[in-house]
């Protein structure tokens, strides 16, 4: 039974050949094998990973020792500069100057032992000079046998852009929101304004110094005149008091009605002092809707800033809004000066009222003294030479001397003009008839004196009674008459 199973083990080793021989070098091989195959997968685990990283969409970065060790295509892509540019450069070169303390210590902190901290931002500068906003999520790595940090960079400038509108946009309605409730306080246009510049100078996103003014043009004149200002030597107070239109900046703004921007101190800057400090400007008119320039902002600004469209649009609105500030002061301020004037007007009237009173007076006192001359001539003179005219005449003659002399006693009184006041809607031969009647005359003598038939008379009687309201028939005409 062995034989067989010799001769198989033979035939084995036969049909192996050299196997037996090779047998023992394959196990001698075996661990060998066993590291080409780590090697292997190692290189191409390597090869995969380097793919994967070359052709990620994210930027990623290799520092050690602050070096760049190894950046991706993305993260030359995302900072702005050439790979090989970067390679074995300080990261520190391209982050913003005012964020490098922050990214050292980030970095510090990670390969501190910190291990992966949360992801933040920061700014670096591209090679055209470009600002831009990144994220970086980091953690703490060995790189050729050494400490680094493998940084994940995302790029989030138009993320950040956005945010900065929406805050700014935000902060812009506020402070023309306050400017505006600045504008209904009790506050004179002088003292306003001096808050307003206070305010606008104290804008944080807003790149000016903390000096300015602000110019109004005085009525029917092109002068500007320096009303409030914050921070201004006191030499250049002086100076630019008030400034003509086209001279300096603030009076070429006022004459063009454009702002006028400078970086820094140029041949347009014609008002200068001694000791004068290198600066720019953003001069911006105050212009109302029919085009009349009101004043001039004056800011100051960092020898070399940029002009800013955002900053000139909301300078232009601030503008806009002291517009209506200005235009109300002012409308408010000559309503007060035509109320002034109305009341000095009516003071002025109501001492002629009273001197027109006292001469009124005075004249109703004289017509009161002709009156009682009149009535003193007529009792004196004419009525006693009616009486002796009347004693030399005939008998059928004295009823027309009584009745002369009722009426001048009736001239003399004022029952005639109590009468037509009191009753204006009798006749002038109403008012005849009733004179007649109050001197006792009867109805046919009324007829005779008057010419009239008797019953005209009797109707003339019916409607006096009805004018007066005796339409009872229990006065008696005569009585009544006679009342007056």
């Amino acid at each position: 039974m062995s034989s067989p199973r010799k001769r198989s083990g033979q035939k084995e080793s036969m049909e192996k050949g050299p196997g037996r021989a090779s047998g023992g070098r394959t196990r001698a091989k075996e661990p060998m094998r066993s590291l080409d195959t780590e090697r292997d997968l190692r290189s191409v685990t390597q090869e995969m990973y380097r793919l994967l990283v070359e052709n990620a969409n994210q930027g990623i970065v290799v520092i050690q020792d602050g070096m760049i060790k190894y950046l991706n295509p993305k993260a030359a892509e995302v900072t702005g500069w050439p790979r090989q540019e970067l390679i074995s450069k300080p990261f520190a070169d391209i982050v913003h100057p005012d964020d490098r303390s922050t990214v050292a210590e980030n970095h510090q902190r990670r390969m501190g032992g910190e291990g992966k901290l949360q992801a933040y931002a920061f700014r670096i500068v591209d090679k055209q000079g470009r600002v831009k906003w990144l994220e970086d999520h980091g953690v703490d790595i060995e790189w050729e046998g050494k400490p680094a940090g493998l940084d994940s960079l995302t790029d989030i400038t138009k993320r950040k852009m956005a945010e900065t509108q929406i805050q700014r946009a935000h902060h812009i309605q506020s402070v023309l929101n306050r400017l505006l409730q600045l504008s209904l306080e009790a506050l004179s246009l002088e003292e306003m304004l001096r808050r307003i510049i206070d305010r606008i100078v104290s804008i944080p996103w807003l790149a000016v110094e903390s000096k300015g003014g602000i110019f109004l043009v005085e009525e029917e004149s092109e002068v500007l005149v320096l009303k409030a200002q914050r921070g201004l030597p006191q030499s250049l107070q002086g100076i630019c008091a008030r400034v003509p239109f086209g001279r300096c900046l603030c009076g070429r703004a006022a004459q063009s009605g454009e702002i006028e921007f400078a970086d820094h101190i140029d041949e347009r800057h014609q008002n200068q002092y001694e000791g004068i400090s290198a600066h720019g400007h953003y001069c911006v008119p105050i212009v109302a809707s029919d085009k009349r320039v009101l004043g001039v902002i004056n800011l100051y600004l960092k020898e070399g800033h940029r002009r800013d469209e955002r900053e000139t649009q909301f300078l232009c609105a601030v503008a806009n809004v002291l517009v209506g500030i200005i235009e109300r002061q002012r409308a408010e301020e000559m309503l007060r000066e035509t109320t002034r004037q109305l009341e000095i007007e009516q003071e002025a009237l109501e001492r002629k009222n009273v001197a027109l009173g006292e001469i009124l007076s005075r004249i109703d006192g004289e017509k009161n003294t002709l009156k009682q001359q009149i009535l003193a001539n007529v009792e004196q003179a004419i009525i006693p030479t009616i009486l002796r005219l009347k004693k030399s005449s005939r008998p059928f003659q004295h009823r027309i001397f009584d009745m002369l002399e009722k009426d001048l006693r009736e001239i003399v009184s004022p029952f005639l003009g109590t009468l037509e006041t009191n009753y204006t809607k009798l006749s002038p031969r109403e008012l005849e008839v009733c004179r007649l009647i109050k001197n006792g005359m009867t109805s046919k003598e009324i007829a005779g004196a008057l010419n009239l038939s008797l019953w005209t008379v009797y109707k003339h009687r019916d409607q006096i009674r009805r004018k007066l309201g005796l339409i009872d028939g229990g006065d008696n005409l005569q009585t009544f008459l006679r009342s007056l």
